[in-house]
């Protein structure tokens, strides 16, 4: 690109006075660093003795350059009532930054302080700010612990056991935790004692007359006894400190043994199954079992199966449902020390019958009925293929044992118990079924309401099919109101062709 002559000395014209200042001396203005505090004095004014009051301190940088704080601590003749949070180290350009001071009075009068705030810039250097406040005596919190100290007595090593302290204002003004600790000083290893969840406590107001509870654990790492205390220190003036000792001693925990006396691979819905714990024992010379505590953990969908005899050597269960069951086993020897891991033992209901029908529900009063109806080959005109109430043709309620259905006996169905109240269940069995067409129907009885007004909420039904002893089939049923004849399924025997009807309608009480 060309420039013409004219052009070239236009722009050197333009230029000159601009080569002429470049060739002078640029001025360096200084910015002269400020920090910002407020408040300053800082005024606490009246403070009850005992209470901590806070105030927040706002340091500002109002400047383009960032000033850093190298120190920041209370004079050497502050009171001793003042503390002081943590302060900032740099402040950037044009920014802020808050800290906070504490005062909490030990006694009656004028306090007085200084916090130091020392730069590295030689405009602002060391910043005091003062500090005043008055401690007057409206009334002092007084902390009450008990117990006045725990004994664990003997404790399952590996095992955990739990004490409460209780920690009690019984002073006129708010009390404070301010630690807990909890120390083995006479043990060179890890302290077994400890407090659960402690720092909780720590600066919750504790109002007059309440209370605050402090959890202790205790893991017995090895036999023999062991000691420790908990140090509890609080705003009350008079006693700062409380020290609670502590005692317990390590124990071998007994041992539970829990028999099955059943046989396991004949065990059915509705039988009675015992399990004998009389083989728990202690390894301690001298130390006896001296009581047994059995758990039901584990029960079918459905099932209100309980324990009976849970308190004793012994204890029994009726297997109502068709499925799995298991049993727990804790023991307490002579000592009072409760076994670690207890024994289990499980056990599975099934079905010794080719079909196993088994009907429960979800509520207390209701009365349900189960109905196994065969099919009818040759209704009358005014009949259905399928009829309820009929002992020709249906199993139920009034019908639990027909006998007159076909040749062999193990092909009749049985009906083992009519449930009136609640929950069932109810099971019809058939050792070997006929060759045959049959529905399952499920007939919702009555309510049995103390008032007739009331409505019930809806009742659940659940029906299980069970096949050779494996669970073929479940279908669930809700029930609005009473007198309802729910018909649930249509199955073919022996082929197992089940087909799901899901009908429903009113069906009055016969009789």
């Amino acid at each position: 690109m060309r420039m013409t002559t004219l052009y070239r000395l236009s722009l050197m014209t333009a230029l000159l006075p601009l080569g002429a200042a470049s060739c002078e001396e640029e001025e360096i203005v200084r910015v002269k660093r400020e920090l910002l505090v407020e408040p300053n004095p800082v005024d606490f004014q009246s403070v009850p003795i005992a209470q901590r009051v806070s105030k927040d301190i706002t340091l500002g940088n109002p400047t383009m350059v960032p000033i850093e704080i190298t120190e920041c601590r209370l004079s050497e003749d502050t009171e001793p009532a003042f503390s002081l949070g943590a302060c900032p180290s740099l402040l950037a350009p044009a920014t802020s930054a808050i800290f906070n001071v504490s005062v909490e009075p030990v006694v009656e009068g004028e306090l007085i302080g200084t916090i130091l705030l020392t730069t590295l810039d030689d405009d602002i250097g060391t910043v005091a700010i003062p500090l005043t406040a008055e401690g007057v005596d409206e009334g002092l919190p007084e902390i009450k612990v008990a117990p006045e100290s725990l004994d664990f007595g003997p404790t399952a090593i590996d095992d955990r056991g739990f004490a409460n302290l209780e920690i009690q204002n019984v002073g006129v003004h708010d009390l404070y935790v301010r630690n807990v600790e909890v120390v083995c000083p006479d043990l060179l290893g890890a302290c077994p004692f400890s407090g659960i969840m402690a720092g909780s406590l720590v600066d919750q107001a504790i109002a007059p007359s309440l209370t605050a509870d402090l959890r202790i654990a205790f893991l017995p790492p090895e036999l023999g006894p062991v000691s420790g205390v908990v140090k509890i220190t609080s705003n009350d003036p008079n006693r700062p400190v409380v020290e609670i000792p502590i005692v317990g001693s390590g124990h071998q925990p007994p041992v539970p043994e829990a028999v099955l006396v059943n046989d396991p691979e004949n065990i059915e819905p509705l039988d009675q199954v015992v399990i004998d714990g009389r083989t728990s024992h202690s390894s301690v010379d001298g130390v006896g079992i001296e009581t047994y505590n059995w758990s039901l953990i584990r029960r079918p969908d459905g099932s209100t199966a309980t324990l009976r005899d849970a308190d004793q050597s012994e204890c029994g269960i009726i297997a109502d449902l068709a499925g799995d069951y298991t049993v727990e086993l804790h023991v307490v020897d002579t000592m009072g020390v409760r076994s670690v891991d207890p024994a289990i033992v499980s056990f599975r209901a099934i079905p010794a019958d080719a079909l196993h029908i088994q009907l429960t529900w979800d509520h207390p009063t209701a009365d349900l009925d189960l109905h196994l109806i065969r099919l009818n080959p040759t209704p009358d005109a005014d009949q259905d293929d399928f009829t309820a109430f009929d002992p020709r043709w249906d199993a139920y309620f009034s019908n639990r044992f027909p006998d007159d259905w076909y040749q062999i006996q193990e092909n009749h169905p049985r009906l083992d118990i009519d449930d009136q109240l609640g929950f069932g269940p109810e099971n019809i069995n058939i050792r070997e079924p006929a060759e045959d067409t049959y529905q399952i129907w499920v007939h919702y009885w009555a309510a049995n309401l103390e008032d007739a007004r009331e409505r019930r909420a809806p009742v659940e039904a659940v029906l299980r099919i069970y096949v050779m002893g494996l669970l073929q089939l479940e279908t669930i049923w809700d029930f609005d109101e009473d007198q309802t004849m729910w018909k649930a399924l249509q199955m073919d025997w022996p082929d197992l062709n089940f087909r799901t009807l899901e009908e429903s309608m009113p069906y009055a009480r016969p009789f």
